[in-house]
């Protein structure tokens, strides 16, 4: 084998770097890298990535540019990354600890070359302990690593979706991606509005649109002219060629950007309804208002959340990749590669898995329901309770094949083939943790769980009945003592009140880990930020603390500067405070501040836990108790600031998610911040235009609508019951009398995450230096203790009421597969297919419901829907857990519980 460095023409110099001249044309660009990497080298290179070869065209220029850098990487430059490196990603779940020890070594060293003591060596490698040149093999090791930490990313996943390099001449922010943009956005906000308050639900979900927006931008590349103006040096076309990779993605950010005020959008009802509060006075003017502020503020935190969430290569969104995955799939151009014996594209492979999906959806969901709720343990003995609470898919679901059916086994953790292992892992074990806490409150009848069923949402009266808080309210919507007295106290059942039990601890757990884990993280990002905000400066400041190539590339683009964060955070504000001053809505302004405030607090630990681990949790629990404690009889009041209390961190993070995929895919951050915030506003108005009409259909939000048009409005009947539950009764009563034990998980999550952290990382490092000599076996506890995050494990303790095990065996088999069989052995097909696939699946199962829906069950008279009456649609629905009914029987005084007059 030749030397290293024979692989380099001789008198080459290289000229390319990471950010290319704007002048650069894509094909010299194809040509340079063509001409510049000596064929042996860029073999080594694609096997290394497993890169499959096309038949006409050889290796990509993803496999070309990493040969590059990697010829012009010396060895201490490499290991110096590599230390760097491993510095901030030790304890980084998404890499395996085969690759972090593999980092390890390489970063030692080699004999002979003085410096840090090499660590143990890998046997099969014979090093000459008296060299002082470095082995072939470490050399080309050590480099390629290094230049795939530096100048793409060291994980797969990111590698299998992005390209190494930007080029910055490709079409992006054009009239056309707009218009493409605009259109699918508001009929995708309109569906999904439209639809809101049905159940089952209904919808159009982003993938969908970006499915569709395709043909529309192709359509547009064909029939529109070439007419435009030049403006400050750059030229606008309605057509400026072939639609691109990037107008693509930026009309998807349109899309995902826009998506549905859900909360404001079930806060405006509730209180215009009669049904409800019946608040005339809640205007267009305040709605209008209203919805833009909860729209906006929250975006204008997401300046902050870069330096935490986006430019850090270890915040690696694992739930973005089957996004860019489509866009890829879509204008990718086609290559004739053979990968494990396919041949198909990416493309192809996604349309045919788009089509399996979209003709099998239908047995499950309405040809042969059993496949979808395979309860057949309860089969044995349908009417044997016990073994229905056990293993009934209403009920725990320990059945270890619950279901056949794709949309129930990406409903529980997220899809398998794009969520983290480690994450499926510990969310798994935090639902089995929860399953046998439910299993001992319900047969223990903890606070009369044993008279309701045993995993239903809801809350409930002392017979066993819907909560009516029709009947505990005054015809202004306020509590009335007496009428409370003559009614019941409101009751949880088993399942909702571990549910929340886990709720209340993960806030504080959430912090306390986060803080400690993350700690050094969290300290780098800080002091980048406080550098960042500088508004005398007339340059924007660009980052450079996070050396990674798609933070470099945005070099390329002027950055949208903090002050524009800062001003919409201000003008977003304001907003807020004229909706609760001008209106009556018995809100004080300090309470916008206080939620506002309570936000910030959560918003680093929940973005970072989604960044890092694809996994989050919502503030609506938290903010309810706390609101419900300062403003106790203002159920209005709570409905308000719930609504800012959980989309301001669901809006920053969103947006944080979508600006890191702009980051892997190089679209400009200006272009991503207008697209969100257009996005924002114009859904803003198209869902509120819709909302109008959907508020004056006859008989919304009623009984009647349950063989009609099945809008039934569960969300907004959940909404209005909190309201009462914390707003009216008040948190005071419900945590000191009715559930005083709750009030100990916010102590049990304060204590839990320095625990963790002490176990995981704080004690191995303080024994570490202690005992130098254990270092290393630290160090390896240490990563694989880190596999554990009890954040995530809580989580899955959260899901049940409805949720169970049934939402999550099916995906663990799926991702231990995936993982161990799939990535292992066929890692090119992996690459090229795995989110293509998940795309696929998602977008037929959508598109499959739609149309079921429309041909099956809209229908404008009162017949019931079409259904197939045979055995395998009856099975799962017959028996004690079709009934989901309780355990013991109402007591023959007519009640269970305390007796009036109620705590």
């Amino acid at each position: 084998m030749k030397k290293f460095t024979e692989f380099v023409p001789e008198g080459w110099v290289p000229t390319f770097h990471n950010e290319p001249p704007k002048n650069t044309e894509k094909d010299e660009v194809d040509r340079f890298l063509a001409e510049a990497v000596e064929p042996d080298l860029l073999d080594i290179i694609g096997n290394k990535l497993n890169a499959a070869v096309d038949q006409d065209k050889g290796y990509d220029k993803n496999v070309r540019y990493i040969a590059q850098r990697v010829g012009e990487m010396t060895d201490e430059e490499a290991r110096s990354i590599l230390k760097a490196f491993y510095t901030v990603h030790f304890d980084d779940g998404n890499l395996s600890s085969e690759y972090k020890d593999h980092i390890t070594e390489l970063a030692k060293g080699y004999p002979g070359m003085g410096g840090d003591p090499p660590g143990p060596r890998d046997p099969e490698i014979p090093y000459d302990d008296d060299k002082d040149e470095a082995p072939e093999d470490y050399s080309l090791e050590v480099r390629f690593q290094a230049s795939l930490v530096k100048y793409w990313s060291p994980y797969v996943e990111v590698r299998a979706v992005t390209d190494a390099y930007d080029d910055p001449n490709e079409p992006c922010e054009t009239i056309r991606s707009y218009f493409v943009g605009f259109i699918w956005m508001v009929i995708g906000a309109g569906v999904n509005q439209f639809f809101a308050f049905r159940f089952p639900s209904i919808s159009l979900p982003s993938n969908i649109l970006q499915l569709l927006s395709y043909p529309s931008g192709k359509l547009l590349e064909f029939i529109l002219p070439d007419w435009g103006f030049t403006f400050r040096g750059h030229r606008i076309s309605l057509n400026p060629g072939p639609w691109s990779r990037k107008e693509q993605m930026f009309a998807t950010f349109f899309i995902s950007g826009g998506g549905t005020p859900y909360i404001t959008t079930a806060n405006i009802p509730v209180q215009l309804l009669p049904m409800f509060y019946h608040e005339t006075w809640a205007t267009f003017g305040y709605q209008t208002i209203l919805t833009l502020s909860n729209q906006l503020i929250g975006m204008g935190l997401t300046g902050m959340l870069r330096r935490f969430a986006i430019y850090p290569a270890k915040a690696m969104w694992p739930m973005s990749m089957p996004t860019i995955a489509l866009n890829r799939a879509l204008l990718q151009p086609k290559r004739k590669e053979r990968i494990n014996g396919w041949t198909i594209s990416a493309y192809l492979f996604f349309f045919a898995s788009f089509c399996f999906m979209f003709i099998y959806f239908w047995f499950p969901n309405y040809i042969f329901q059993a496949l979808s709720t395979f309860n057949w343990m309860t089969w044995i003995a349908p009417n044997n309770k016990n073994l229905a609470f056990i293993t009934g898919s209403q009920n725990m679901g320990i059945n270890p094949f619950p279901t056949f059916d794709w949309n129930v086994i990406t409903g529980g953790a997220g899809d398998p083939l794009v969520v983290p292992w480690s994450t499926l892992l510990n969310v798994y074990f935090g639902v089995w943790i929860g399953t046998f806490a439910i299993i001992g409150v319900f047969f223990n009848n903890v606070r009369n769980t044993a008279y309701l069923a045993m995993n239903q949402p809801g809350i409930y009266d002392n017979t066993g009945s819907s909560y009516n808080v029709s009947l505990i309210l005054n015809s202004a919507g306020r509590f009335v003592e007496e009428k409370y007295q003559a009614y019941s106290p409101p009751f949880w059942t088993a399942g909702s009140l571990v549910s929340y039990g886990a709720f209340f601890t993960v806030y504080t757990l959430g912090i306390s880990y986060c803080l400690l884990q993350y700690r050094r993280d969290i300290w780098s990002a800080m002091k980048d930020l406080a550098r960042g905000v500088q508004f005398w400066r007339k340059d924007e400041f660009r980052n450079t603390h996070h050396d990674n190539t798609f933070v470099r590339s945005m070099n390329n683009y002027k950055d949208a500067p903090e002050w524009w964060f800062i001003a919409l955070l201000l003008v977003s504000f304001g907003l807020a405070v004229a909706t609760v001053e001008h209106w009556p809505t018995n809100t004080p302004v300090w309470g916008i501040v206080f939620v506002l405030g309570l936000n910030y607090v959560f918003l680093i630990p929940i973005t970072m836990i989604s960044a890092y681990t694809g996994s989050t949790w919502s503030m609506n629990v938290l903010v309810e108790i706390i609101i419900g404690v300062a403003l106790k009889g203002r159920p209005q009041a709570l409905n308000i600031l719930k609504a800012y209390g959980v989309m301001i961190d669901s809006e920053a993070s969103g947006m944080a998610s979508v600006w890191k995929i702009g980051l892997y895919t190089y679209v400009p951050s200006r272009a991503v911040f207008r697209s969100q915030i257009i996005s924002a506003v114009l859904a803003s108005f198209t869902c509120l235009g819709v909302l109008q009409y959907q508020l004056h259909l006859q008989g919304i939000c009623t009984p009647a609508q349950r063989f009609t048009t099945k809008f039934t409005c569960p969300g907004l009947q959940q909404f209005f019951s909190a309201s009462v539950l914390f707003g009216a009764i008040g948190t005071e009563r419900f945590m000191t009398h009715l559930y005083p034990f709750l009030k100990w998980c916010f102590l049990l999550g304060a204590a839990l995450g320095p625990f963790f952290w002490f176990i995981q990382t704080g004690g191995p490092e303080m024994l570490a230096k202690w005992k130098p000599q254990y270092a290393r076996k630290c160090v390896q506890w240490s990563r694989r203790a880190n596999l554990f995050n009890p954040v995530n494990a809580c989580v899955g303790i959260i899901s049940f009421a409805p949720g169970n095990l049934c939402y999550f065996t099916g995906a663990i088999y799926v991702g231990a597969l995936w993982r161990f069989w799939v990535r292992r052995r066929y890692i090119k097909w992996w690459a090229k297919y795995t989110y293509v696939l998940s795309a696929g699946f998602g977008c037929g199962i959508a598109l499959s419901g739609i149309i079921m829906f429309f041909a099956l069950s809209y229908r404008t008279g009162t017949t019931k829907a079409p259904e197939i009456d045979w055995w395998g649609n009856n099975a799962p629905a017959t028996g004690f857990d079709g009934q989901a009914g309780p355990r013991l029987d109402i007591p023959a005084v007519g009640y269970f519980g305390p007796p009036a007059p109620f705590p």
